[in-house]
């Protein structure tokens, strides 16, 4: 037989697509709850095995964040300074000590919740963890670290009010919330400049306690994790309270929604960003599950209706899309694109186009499997890694769910239909329910 006949015979039939195999079940973590103790009770914690490496990340988690601050700014940067430096290191010493070993620090200062974690070989948690516990709970603010962090802030936020897709997201997060509401707020240079090394030592006295603690071991080895934590934590730590006092926001009034478009200009802009929101259910909602496989659908991935118009069809923009957002009080809908300021009408136009189509026509069956398939991979890859599957349960425990959550998205993605996306999207993609924002310079043309 010919090299050319060899070749032939054995190369695949492109003309027909690959047989597809049943994907296995999928397999869900473990969580373990265990505590540690100390001389005021005992500590939660969460361990989850995943993974035979020595490699082990342990998070601190407190129930705070910007809604419970009484002045802008001032929880993410309590948050931001822990490791500029505690009783016992300068935030030199506590960057070497965690290099010499190989530790790695991470933090996140949030809305509803503060966190501080360090991935570490567990060989190496002797030494490190006794740093960690220091910087959390004993840390000094140094006003000299706090001026460069400021300072360093004003240049980002210089930097970001140039950009139109930030000025646009600003304008409509304040509509939809009111621009001094957690979830509207934006940062301002005013509220940067009147942070002082007081206000983070008094926001960490009064949130950064025992009370709320909670604590997530992952990784490799986390039995040998847990025993090095209880062997490191102090004897002595601030109590507080488990549930600590959070503000209250009145409720913003609905913003105007289509067909008025608020502006906001920027003379020199070539590109105008359009962004629409709504207000929408957040995640513990029995309608989230089915509302993410619309948005999903209608621009939440490269295929989605969103990107076949405004991208491919039309050529209007590289990229758009719409996203499903969800907070503990509330979640929002948002779609966004950027464009060139001669298409910006037409732009406008054809998002309200495919909006009214999800409203008034089914979807078809293929299509709908094809974004059943694309969540259903995401899923799997997002519990795939060590830490992963930690980070899954740290973003459903602030809305005080677990795994479960989970298991009854995939049933949802699973079994959801045509005309259940329909009702949805009449409910929750009409345009006339959406605050849209442009951020650029004048239109060509009226």
């Amino acid at each position: 037989m010919k090299e050319e006949e060899i070749v032939a015979a054995t190369a695949p039939d492109r003309s027909r697509p690959p047989r597809t195999m049943p994907l296995a079940d999928m397999v869900w973590p473990v969580v373990e709850q265990h505590q540690i103790e100390w001389s005021g009770g005992l500590l939660p914690v969460d361990l989850i095995e995943a993974g035979g490496h020595d490699l082990v990340r342990i998070e601190w988690q407190f129930p705070v964040g910007s809604w419970h601050e009484s002045k802008p700014l001032v929880a993410s940067l309590t948050n931001r300074m822990l490791q500029e430096g505690s009783v016992g290191h300068s935030s030199k010493q506590i960057a070497e000590k965690l290099a010499y070993y190989g530790a790695y620090l991470h933090h996140e200062g949030g809305i509803h919740r503060s966190m501080v974690g360090v991935y570490s070989l567990g060989k190496h948690l002797e030494p490190v963890l006794p740093v960690v516990w220091e910087l959390i709970f004993q840390p000094n603010f140094p006003a000299q670290e706090l001026q460069t962090t400021l300072k360093n802030r004003l240049q980002e936020l210089a930097v970001s009010l140039n950009k139109v897709s930030v000025l646009s997201r600003n304008r409509l997060m304040g509509l939809l919330f009111g621009d001094q509401h957690p979830y509207g707020y934006s940062t301002r240079e005013g509220d940067l400049l009147a942070v002082s090394t007081e206000d983070l030592v008094d926001f960490h006295r009064c949130f950064y306690q025992a009370g709320g603690l909670r604590l997530v071991v992952a990784g490799g080895n986390t039995r040998e994790a847990l025993r090095k934590l209880q062997d490191s934590c102090p004897a002595e730590l601030p109590r507080g309270a488990e549930h600590p006092q959070r503000r209250t926001f009145d409720a913003a009034p609905d913003p105007t929604g289509l067909p008025e478009w608020h502006r906001v200009e920027k003379a020199d802009a070539t590109q105008h960003s359009i962004r629409l929101g709504r207000r929408a259910p957040a995640r513990t909602h029995p309608d989230y599950p089915a509302l993410e496989v619309l948005l999903t659908l209608f621009g939440g991935y490269f295929g989605s209706r969103l990107m076949k118009n405004l991208r491919e069809d039309k050529g209007y923009t590289y990229g758009v899309g719409a996203a499903l957002h969800s907070r503990v009080e509330s979640g929002w809908i948002s779609v966004a694109t950027e464009v060139g300021a001669s298409v910006e009408l037409e732009a406008r136009e054809e998002i309200i186009h495919e909006m009214n189509r999800l409203c008034t026509e089914t979807v078809g069956e293929e299509e709908l499997n094809t974004v059943r398939a694309y969540l259903e991979g995401n899923l799997r890859s997002a519990f795939e890694g060590p830490f992963s599957p930690a980070d899954r349960l740290s973003d459903v425990q602030v809305f005080g769910l677990d795994f479960g959550y989970y298991l009854r998205y995939l049933e949802t993605l699973r079994s959801v239909q045509s005309a259940q996306l329909q009702e949805l999207a009449a409910t929750y993609l009409r345009p006339d329910t959406f605050t849209a924002v442009v951020a650029g310079g004048s239109v060509s043309k009226q």
